[in-house]
């Protein structure tokens, strides 16, 4: 009877043990949103060919093709702030193939001359659909171009948020088979 007992709690901890563990992570059809969160740098998937990485802090770089350049007003020699990472990377939603991104801590790099303080743009919106990027210095004129592409407001999510969902999950909502 000790025996079956003994048995009869072996089984019972195996099932326990198997059914608790978490379940697996999915596998996706495209390679680009099979990423290993077991390599540095820490990583996450936005919509292809775009992630979000970090070193130190959060950040986002650009393709080329999506690289924004911005005169800088009153200067005597044609200047431009250049954007071609967002560093410091605050805020982000994704709606309809189109990526809003807040971010204070702008990669700025200068061409030529010192840049004009102050003069940045601080919101950006990236429409894959249109293969365009534009920025903006207020939340204001961000906003007003948003609601013209059909968004009333950005679902705003942190990167950490983001992470903490795809290493627990595997899925983001705007990864195409999750």
């Amino acid at each position: 009877m000790k025996k079956i007992i003994l048995y009869f709690f072996l089984l019972l901890s195996i099932g326990c043990l198997t059914s608790c563990s978490p379940p697996p992570k999915p596998k996706h059809v495209d390679p680009f949103y099979n990423i290993n969160l077991n390599e540095a740098p820490v990583r996450f998937p936005l919509i292809k060919p775009m992630e979000v990485v970090y070193v130190n802090s959060w950040y986002l770089d650009l393709p080329s093709r999506y690289i924004l350049l911005d005169a800088v007003p009153n200067t005597e020699v044609l200047t431009y702030n250049v954007y071609d990472s967002f560093h410091g990377l605050e805020n982000f939603a994704i709606e309809n193939r189109i990526i809003m991104i807040n971010s204070s801590g702008i990669d700025k790099k200068i061409d030529m001359h010192t840049p004009t303080p102050g003069n940045y743009y601080y919101w950006f919106v990236i429409d894959l659909n249109q293969e365009i990027s534009k920025g903006f210095y207020t939340e204001a004129e961000f906003l007003e171009y948003i609601q013209m592409l059909g968004i009333s407001a950005p679902n705003w999510q942190t990167p950490d948020e983001a992470y903490e969902q795809f290493k627990r999950t595997g899925c983001l909502k705007w990864i195409p088979d999750c």
